[in-house]
């Protein structure tokens, strides 16, 4: 039995893992991605949506680079819509990591006992990163703690412990 600390945490769990089986596999980043355009998240500063014609630009310019960065790391085999996947997602614009962790720690990501209808619109996304993530050579996989690239909220980093 799970602890009662993390009880409507476990159900959550359970509910998004099912929602993720269930969902398909997009046939490319594409189809993942326009899925997408219906989530919407509610912030305190205002409403984030991705602007899809960014995403497909975004992708569009970078899908000659990614094929070339591939065959130079030896990964030709690698899917390049993989690599786009996770590329996409640590973009600042369109902030897709920002939505999406957004919506999985929002209050309001269960509805009516399921998966919100922003949260849905996202898994098709989700899923396939998740598997560009599960695909990635064991010599590109790390575990451990690992820290997203931040602005400093203070003068300087020299000056942070004074």
């Amino acid at each position: 039995a799970m602890s009662d600390e993390f009880g409507s945490d476990n159900v959550w769990v359970i509910q998004l893992k099912a929602a993720l089986e269930d969902t398909p596999m997009p046939s490319c980043l594409i189809d993942a991605a326009l899925h997408m355009v219906r989530a919407v998240l509610k912030t305190k500063h205002g409403v984030l949506k991705i602007d899809v014609e960014l995403l497909l630009n975004a992708v569009d310019e970078e899908r000659e680079n990614m094929e070339h960065r591939l065959r130079a790391a030896c990964l030709s085999h690698y899917p390049v819509d993989y690599a786009l996947a996770i590329y996409v997602y640590t973009l600042p614009e369109p902030a897709v990591f920002q939505l999406i962790n957004g919506l999985l720690r929002s209050p309001d990501r269960m509805n009516k006992g399921g998966i919100s209808p922003a949260l849905k619109a996202c898994l098709p996304f989700i899923k396939f990163l998740d598997v560009a993530l599960a695909s990635l050579p064991k010599s590109f996989r790390f575990e451990g703690e690992a820290f997203r690239g931040v602005k400093w909220v203070y003068p300087s980093p020299d000056d942070h412990d004074v």
